[in-house]
């Protein structure tokens, strides 16, 4: 038994049993930790898709709501320009009344072209004005979604 102490054979054979065998375990302990680095990379890797999806929501509810407000506006503007047309149409037989009746003089038909040309421009500038404040408050929500989500 002596002998087998002193050998140095059975020596070696137990530090390389030694260093095998620690071998393995931090070969299993550096798995564990990129198994758990991989996880936490997934788990990042979800949150960030989670949070581009939340921000390209607000995104489209913002469009959408402007696509929505555009087109009422547009229809605001359509319907102004109908009625204003529809007021020039009972001007012009109503001029066309007094004109019979006067002897075939108009002395209002530069005030009513006058009128007619600012009605008509006012509601341009309307509609431009209608257009420009949906176009910020769009951005405007855009931007608090944006910000929002930080």
């Amino acid at each position: 038994m002596l002998s087998l102490v002193l050998d140095p054979r059975a020596w070696l054979a137990v530090l390389l049993a030694a260093v095998l065998g620690g071998s393995v375990g931090w070969v299993k302990g550096a798995a564990r930790v990129r198994l758990e680095v991989a996880a936490q990379q997934a788990d990042q890797e979800r949150e960030l898709r989670r949070m581009e999806s939340a921000r390209q929501r607000a995104s489209q509810e913002v469009q959408d709501d402007y696509a929505k407000k555009a087109a009422a506006s547009r229809r605001a503007v359509a319907a102004a320009r109908s009625e204003l047309d529809r007021m020039r149409n009972l001007l012009a037989a109503r001029a066309a009344e007094a004109v019979a009746s006067a002897g075939g003089v108009d002395a209002a038909a530069p005030e009513r072209g006058v009128v007619g040309d600012c009605s008509e421009a006012l509601t341009g500038m309307a509609a431009a004005a209608d257009d420009e404040r949906e176009r910020l408050r769009a951005l405007q929500e855009w931007v608090r979604g944006v910000l929002n989500q930080k």
